[in-house]
């Protein structure tokens, strides 16, 4: 259903002058444009996130692109996820720009995105971004058309103190929690699932928004095992003795090469983790150079077995249906994971009533992924390889 557009009024005050200053700024930026060409694709999508989201968007995309047409449409994404998209959607249209722009770089980079975008317009906009601040609102704006976006109290909430502005032409979604949970899914595949209903005008089954790549994995070879120990802080980090533990496992089962991978940034902790392995009798593995989004996709599609935290690893495994052991934690648990394609992927966690914490962890250490046994470890991976090798 429809709700009113609001610009967040009621937070005026918090923040004082710096949070005034944030109005007046995105309020200037948002003055319409004026475009000499309307209606030049029939619908725009709108998603500015990283890997890992666009991952789990990829098949809302596919069903946009072909109720609207493919070469009718203009896909909206960040320079990380960029190439993925161009490979797995050649004959969309694709246009570049950054991810959540703060406030400090709204004005230079602002400007710049306006004028670009006034080069181009819509006849519908929909927008798979869903935690959404004051840039991506502005962006919304800046294309006109007809705009849908899902709203969910609790993004709200988390970006009240940040958001000054809501796109005042959008219509606007209200999320509604399913009765019961999904595990085949998660609460953003749901997100998608109900704003493209209203989009469409039809109903969504759950089953087309599960993310699945059709051209990207297309003559992937076997990489062997595939492991990302690291995730985007180090309290999400898969913990030393179950990782241990789980590579163990591997050699008792397989000789195939283990390959770490991760960021440039995470380089020197994946060399030194490489000899603490060999060290504690795990032979054959070896650190990754970072490589381009298509070449680790390929290699996740390719990979016999992916041992992982939540990562865009993850979630690339699961879009491949590869065989896989997860650690996920509860500071978003539910959020984006766990999720599957089939009983190949296998996510493991430590339940305590602290879940949807936002990672900030009220105990010693995250207990959540510390607490995980290594015995449910070892079976899962025991588990995951006997399915990779009976595909």
């Amino acid at each position: 259903m429809g709700m009113t557009p609001t610009t967040h009024s009621s937070q005026a005050g918090a923040g004082g002058p710096v949070r005034g200053l944030r109005r007046l700024l995105t309020r200037w930026l948002a003055r319409p444009i004026v475009r000499e060409r309307p209606g030049q694709y029939r619908a725009a999508i709108v998603k500015l996130d990283r890997l890992g989201d666009f991952v789990l968007a990829v098949s809302a995309i596919r069903q946009v692109l072909a109720s609207f047409g493919e070469e009718q449409c203009l896909l909206i994404v960040s320079p990380q996820v960029a190439p993925l998209a161009e490979q797995e959607f050649p004959r969309t249209a694709r246009l570049i720009l950054p991810i959540g722009v703060g406030h400090k770089r709204l004005l230079w980079d602002g400007r710049k995105a306006r004028a670009l975008l006034g080069g181009v317009s819509a006849e519908v906009v929909i927008c798979l971004r869903h935690q959404r601040d004051d840039w991506d609102e502005l962006v919304l704006t800046w294309l006109g058309g007809r705009t849908h976006v899902i709203d969910e109290a609790r993004a709200e909430r988390e970006f009240a103190a940040r958001r000054t502005f809501a796109h005042a032409a959008a219509v606007r979604t209200r999320y509604v929690p399913p009765a019961a949970a999904d595990p085949a899914g998660c609460r953003e595949q749901e997100r998608h699932r109900q704003l493209l209903a209203h989009v469409l005008g039809r109903p969504v089954a759950a089953a087309e928004i599960i993310p699945r790549f059709e051209q990207v994995s297309a003559g992937t070879a076997q990489v062997g095992i595939l492991v990302t120990p690291f995730g985007s802080a180090e309290i999400r980090d898969f913990p030393g003795p179950l990782l241990t533990a789980a590579l163990q496992t591997v050699r008792t089962m397989s000789s195939a090469p283990i390959t770490l991978c991760g960021d440039l940034a995470q380089q020197p902790r994946l060399r030194r983790l490489v000899a603490i392995l060999q060290d504690r009798g795990v032979t054959g593995v070896t650190c990754a150079a970072p490589m381009d989004v298509v070449a680790f996709a390929k290699n996740v599609a390719g990979a016999g077995l992916v041992v992982s935290v939540e990562t865009a690893t993850a979630h690339l495994a699961a879009s491949f249906d590869r065989p896989a052991v997860i650690l996920i934690g509860g500071g978003h648990f539910g959020e984006f994971g766990p999720w599957r394609r089939s009983a190949r992927q296998v996510w493991l966690t430590h339940p305590l009533d602290c879940f949807g914490c936002n990672w900030k962890c009220i105990h010693p250490e995250p207990y959540c992924l510390t607490r995980i046994s290594l015995e449910s470890v070892r079976v899962a991976v025991a588990k995951a390889l006997q399915e990779g090798a009976s595909a």
